[in-house]
């Protein structure tokens, strides 16, 4: 099991959260991170916040994706799912 949670950084009072027991209808998940990001973080898209993720939930291929929907984000990216090269290091998209 997994729990995945947003909250918010001054009080660390839960915004949401979302549980991945190890499957969805039967079905095994690929990109279960991206998928329980991308739902957390749906209700706060081109509103002008700021999102920090630690290096477990944040990849390029996230990055980019929330950042063409008007997040600011910043975060440790790990390597890209698929083996890309690795992106150690701090990232911040533009505004």
């Amino acid at each position: 099991m997994k729990c995945f949670t947003l909250t918010e950084s001054s009080t660390g009072y839960c915004l949401g959260i979302n549980v991945y027991t190890g499957k969805q209808n039967g079905i095994m998940c690929k990109n279960v991170g991206k998928k329980a990001v991308m739902n957390l973080i749906s209700p706060f898209l081109n509103k002008g916040h700021t999102a920090f993720m630690n290096n477990y939930h944040s990849s390029i291929n996230i990055f980019e994706q929330v950042e063409s929907q008007g997040l600011l984000q910043m975060g440790l990216c790990k390597q890209t799912e698929g083996g890309g090269e690795a992106t150690k290091g701090y990232h911040q998209s533009k505004k």
